[in-house]
Order: C-alpha cells, then structure tokens, then sequence
C-alpha cells in the first residue's frame, strides 16, 4: 500500500501546484496506476482520506481529469513521486 499512498501524494501535489498557479482550462494529471486513476484504492483509512482529498479537488476544478499512462511513458510522475518522498513522506 506504500505504493499507492506515494501515488496519492504526488497526485495532490501536482494538483495544489496547479491550483496554486490558477493554471486555466483543462488539465489532464496522468498516473501510471489504474487504481488511483479510477479513484478504486482506498482501504486504509490514510488512503480513504487521500482518495476524499483527490476527489475534493477534483469536485473543485471540473475541468480536471485522471488519465492513464504506461509506467515507462510517465517520466513526469516518477519526478514527482521523488519529490513526495522528500517532501511529504514522514
């Protein structure tokens, strides 16, 4: 489940990243696990509550949308899920 609750936090990073910078129209976050992208993880109560702070901010920005992408195609999330390990991993 470490694996996933890193996926969760690199999602809600780059999704406060977003918000933060007012980034217009619509923005596709591309994730390398089908669980997180269909929001279906979820069975601990520390991943309960990441999946409720996903879909808060997607019930904010309707224009958002979770989109797949093979492991080796998604550089970008794997960027990111370094710097939730610095950064938000306790």
């Amino acid at each position: 489940m470490r694996s996933s609750k890193l996926k969760y936090l690199a999602l809600l990073m780059a999704m406060e990243d977003a918000e933060r910078a007012e980034l217009p129209g619509a923005i596709d976050f591309r994730l390398d696990s089908t669980a997180v992208v269909h929001l279906a993880v979820g069975t601990t109560p520390e991943l309960v509550e990441l999946r409720h702070r996903v879909m808060a901010m997607l019930s904010r920005h309707r224009e958002w949308r979770l989109a797949y992408v093979e492991r080796g195609r998604n550089w970008v999330a794997d960027r990111m899920a370094r710097r939730t390990v610095r950064e938000w991993d306790t």
